[in-house]
């Protein structure tokens, strides 16, 4: 009911341009994603996660040489699950956000 209140007021061309204008930045940061290469997003996307999670883990845990060899082979996995998934998803929903 208040949304119909804040429409009384409203000029009809001024509810129809703010309506138009709705979800532009989004749309454009989309567009600009989805536009990439799909080999640019997928290292971007597992680059990112895997050295977090690398520095995190190191830190924490001051691990010796093998238990960080295998603490990066882990965060290799869970980065590269990571990437592909969100890679597929962005791709997928490409055909929504071409100019």
């Amino acid at each position: 009911m208040s949304e119909m209140w804040e429409k009384k007021g409203k000029n009809f061309k001024e509810y129809i341009e703010d309506e138009k204008n709705k979800g532009k930045t989004f749309k454009a940061i989309m567009r600009a994603i989805t536009s990439l290469n799909t080999e640019v997003m997928y290292a971007c996307l597992f680059l990112a996660p895997f050295i977090v999670l690398s520095v995190v883990l190191y830190v924490a845990l001051s691990p010796t040489v093998f238990i960080w060899a295998g603490i990066l082979l882990v965060a290799a996995l869970v980065s590269s699950v990571f990437a592909s998934r969100v890679t597929s998803m962005l791709k997928n929903s490409q055909w929504k956000y071409k100019a």
